[in-house]
């Protein structure tokens, strides 16, 4: 958007197309604005896994043995 508000598209480009390459989340970002979010209860806390979280728990798990 510009000063005025008005929006300006790329002509020939569409959206669905385009690669936005994958989205880094970080928790203290998700903290900070946590207050203003209303919807998901885990994400308005600020409790979320991230994707350096959810690796290392599966390494964990995956490293115990079976009984």
């Amino acid at each position: 958007m510009n000063k005025k508000g008005e929006r300006h598209f790329i002509k020939g480009k569409d959206i669905w197309d385009s690669d936005f390459g994958e989205l880094l989340i970080k928790k203290e970002t998700v903290q900070k604005f946590a207050h203003k979010f209303r919807g998901n209860a885990r994400i308005a806390l600020g409790r979320i896994c991230t994707k350096e979280d959810f690796v290392k728990k599966k390494k964990a798990i995956l490293n115990q043995t079976l009984p």
